[in-house]
């Protein structure tokens, strides 16, 4: 057998195998593990970075929730009388100073207003929220009828709803506004 002839500039023509640099089919799985590979890097940021702002919109709300319920138990302990104006708003009166705590669904907030001053929100992105009744025996008053006669037999009153912070792309956070039943303890006491 004749030797053959070496192609001029053409090395990978004369025969001989070269070990220099890579085939395309090593270039294609190594450049596909590395897609796997960066996916998973990128997938885990995402989800750390949705864990963390859910956390501090978490974190956010219940700092919310403790000063509202800070804010409010003052007033409740303080109060002379109560009226009800339905189960969204609730005015209390206190040595000759009326406090009118109202629910906003439509702005989701909860406003406080005292005789003569600003109302200020003391709470906001409130999804649901609602006064609770309470007779001194510790049964629930109806607050949808006969808010007069709630307004009479009030003694204690709660809160109950639901914090919602919404983000673009990460799921809602919540906090359930659930408070103690603060007792009125300056409101005379009637029997129901």
């Amino acid at each position: 057998m004749e030797p053959r002839a070496k192609s001029a500039g053409r090395p990978w023509l004369d025969g001989k195998t070269s070990s220099a640099g890579f085939t395309l089919v090593e270039l294609m799985i190594s450049t596909a593990v590395l897609l796997f590979v960066v996916a998973g890097v990128l997938s885990f940021f995402l989800s750390f970075t949705e864990a963390g702002l859910r956390m501090g919109f978490y974190s956010e709300l219940e700092s919310q929730n403790q000063q509202l319920y800070q804010e409010i138990s003052q007033d409740l302990r303080d109060a002379e009388t109560v009226l009800w104006v339905d189960a969204k708003t609730l005015v209390l009166s206190s040595k000759g100073i009326q406090t009118t705590y109202t629910y906003d669904s439509s702005s989701k907030t909860l406003t406080r207003e005292e005789t003569g001053g600003p109302s200020e929100v003391i709470a906001g992105d409130l999804s649901e929220f609602s006064f609770l009744a309470y007779d001194l025996n510790g049964n629930s008053i109806d607050l949808t009828s006969n808010l007069q006669a709630a307004s009479e037999n009030t003694k204690m009153v709660g809160l109950e709803g639901l914090a919602t912070k919404s983000h673009p792309g990460v799921v809602d956070s919540t906090a359930s506004v659930q408070s103690a039943v603060y007792m009125l303890r300056n409101k005379g006491n009637t029997s129901p």
